[in-house]
């Protein structure tokens, strides 16, 4: 085996030409674009309004072909289809008046490009942080009600014994009335 560095190594190659560089450029840009058209496509599979999602992802499909920025950006593991519309409708939202919004096809296109190219890696984290922290809670209060409900049925079974020194209840008996008594009202056969 050799102890050769790497520095010497290095050394001993020589370096890219302009046009090896423009190559490998070129073939990472490939496999870059391709895999951002991978994902826009499967995102557009599992679509639940595909009238809506065909004509945005198309469109950024088209753009990922000319945008390595956006083909990269698309790439962003916590990017999605659905956050991408939850933003658009967001945007929408913000521009109605009344109940009614009403927005030009090439701005709700901007805005889809907008919302991959939006640097919110952090705020998905918080986001997360407080979905994680809330379910926490929830299950803790489940927790204590389920607890407090195993008490209160603890203290239902719990019937007071009999102490010898405490009175006896009476009961309650209805008397019958006699028959010779008319009680209410009368029928004729009671006067027979």
């Amino acid at each position: 085996m050799g102890t050769a560095s790497l520095a010497d190594i290095v050394e001993g190659l020589p370096a890219p030409t302009d046009e090896e560089i423009k190559k490998a450029q070129e073939e990472n840009a490939k496999s870059l674009k391709q895999s951002a058209k991978e994902k826009l496509e499967e995102e557009l599979k599992n679509a639940k309004d595909k009238n809506f999602a065909d004509p945005v992802i198309t469109y950024l499909l088209k753009r990922c072909e000319e945008d390595d920025g956006l083909a990269e950006d698309v790439l962003q593991n916590h990017k999605t289809w659905k956050k991408c519309f939850d933003y658009i409708y967001e945007q929408a939202r913000k521009q109605k008046s009344g109940n009614c919004a009403a927005v030009r096809d090439d701005v709700v296109y901007e805005w889809a490009e907008d919302y991959f190219h939006l640097d919110d890696k952090a705020v998905e984290e918080k986001k997360k942080k407080e979905e994680e922290k809330r379910k926490k809670q929830q299950k803790q209060d489940a927790e204590k009600r389920k607890q407090q409900k195993s008490k209160q049925k603890t203290v239902k079974e719990k019937i007071p014994e009999k102490t010898p020194d405490a009175k006896p209840m009476k009961e309650v008996k209805k008397q019958a009335p006699k028959k010779n008594e008319p009680e209410g009202q009368m029928s004729l056969f009671d006067l027979l």
